[in-house]
C-alpha cells in the first residue's frame, strides 16, 4: 500500500498522519510535543518530530495487512519561515528516509490553506484569526504573498489579541469617565474576570507573559455585541474590516491587477481557519457579509480535512504532478 505522511507543526503541540496515497483514508494518528525549535529549542523539536513520524508509521503498519511504501513526507510548520529553516529539518529528516522520498516543508499557514482546498494550494488564499491573523495567498505560478502575520505588537487586526485588547482599552477610558468609554464592555470584564475593582486590571494584564490572555477575552466582547453593545459592536465590525483588509492585500496577487478582487466572474477559494472565524460564528457571519461587498471574487470555505491531512494532501498533489511530469 501506498502511503503519505502529513505533520502539522504547532507551538505547543504537533499532529502527525499516515494517509492512503490512493484512497486518503487515514491510516493512523500520534501527537507528540512542540516542533518548532524557537519555542523548545533545536534538540527537543528534532526528537519530536523523529518520533511522531515513526511512530505514526510504524502504527499504520500494525494495522496494515499490505507492506507499507512511503511515497512522501509532507510538513507544514509554525517557525518555518526561511529557506534556511527548511534545510535545517530536511537535514534532520533525510538521513532517516534515504530512496529519494520527497520532504516538503511549509509554513503552518500552508497546512491550513490545504486543510480546505485538499492539497491544492495555487489559486487560493487563506485567513487565519485566533489568536493573531495572517492571511496567505498561492498565486496560480505557486508564488506566495502574504498579509497580517506581523505579531501583536505589530497590529494583527482583527485577531483575539486585538480584540481583547481594544476591550480593555474601552474598559479603562470608561473607568476615567471618558465619553469613548465601554461602560458595559468594563462590568462584562471585570465579572468575566472576578476583578472588584476597574484599577485591578492592571494587575490583571502585567502579570501574565504573552498574549493568550488577552486573547481569552475575544468571547467577552463577542457576546457584548450579541446583545447590542455599541462599543463592543464598533470593536468587531472594525476587526472585521481588518481581517477583509489582510485578505485583499494578499488576494490581490491572484489576478493581474488588484480589481480583478472587485469582479463576481473570476473567483478564488478562500479557506476560513481559526477559533474567531468557525463556520457559523458571530464574527464568521459578518466577516462573510463584508466580503461579498468588498471581494465578491472570494468564495470562503471552511476547512474540509485537519492541517496534518491538508498537508499529507499536499504531497499527493506534488507527487501527481511530478508522476505527470514524467509521462
Amino acid at each position: 500500500m501506498k502511503v503519505i505522511i502529513g505533520v502539522d507543526g504547532g507551538g505547543t503541540k504537533t499532529t502527525c498522519v499516515c494517509v492512503n496515497f490512493e484512497t486518503d483514508e487515514i491510516l493512523s494518528t500520534f501527537s507528540v510535543g512542540s516542533t518548532n525549535a524557537n519555542s523548545v529549542g533545536v534538540a527537543v523539536a528534532r526528537s519530536n518530530l523523529e518520533t511522531g513520524i515513526a511512530t505514526s508509521l510504524s502504527d499504520a503498519m500494525k494495522t496494515s495487512e499490505e507492506v507499507l511504501e512511503l511515497l512522501g513526507i509532507s510538513l507544514s510548520m509554525s517557525g518555518v519561515d526561511r529557506p534556511t529553516d527548511e534545510e535545517k529539518i530536511k537535514g534532520w529528516l533525510e538521513p532517516l528516509y534515504p530512496n529519494q522520498v520527497p520532504i516538503i516543508i511549509n509554513n503552518d499557514a500552508i497546512g491550513a490553506l490545504a486543510s480546505g482546498t485538499k492539497g491544492k494550494l495555487e489559486g487560493s488564499c487563506v485567513l487565519i484569526a485566533g489568536t493573531g491573523t495572517i492571511s496567505l495567498a498561492v498565486t496560480h505560478q505557486g508564488q506566495r504573498n502574504r498579509a497580517s502575520g506581523w505579531g501583536p505588537l505589530l497590529g494583527d487586526g482583527g485577531s483575539g489579541f486585538w480584540l481583547g485588547s481594544q476591550a480593555l482599552a474601552a474598559a479603562a477610558r470608561s473607568a476615567d469617565g471618558r465619553a469613548s468609554g465601554g461602560a458595559k464592555l468594563l462590568e462584562a470584564i471585570q465579572t468575566h474576570l472576578k476583578i472588584p475593582h476597574p484599577a485591578d486590571l492592571v494587575t490583571w494584564a502585567y502579570s501574565e507573559i504573552g498574549w493568550a490572555h488577552v486573547a481569552a477575552l475575544a468571547p467577552v466582547v463577542i457576546q457584548a455585541a450579541r446583545e447590542g453593545d455599541e462599543v463592543a459592536g464598533k470593536i468587531i465590525n472594525d476587526g472585521v474590516e481588518q481581517l477583509c483588509d489582510s485578505v485583499e492585500a494578499a488576494a490581490a496577487s491572484l489576478f493581474e491587477g488588484a480589481s480583478g478582487l472587485y469582479s463576481s466572474t473570476a473567483r478564488f477559494t478562500l479557506v476560513l481557519v481559526g477559533g474567531l472565524i468557525q463556520d457559523g460564528g458571530f464574527i464568521t457571519q459578518r466577516l462573510k457579509l463584508r466580503l461579498s461587498e468588498r471581494i465578491p471574487a472570494a468564495d470562503p470555505v471552511h476547512p474540509m480535512v485537519s492541517p496534518a491531512v491538508g498537508a499529507a494532501l499536499i504531497a499527493k498533489e506534488f507527487i501527481k504532478k511530478k508522476n505527470d511530469d514524467v509521462r
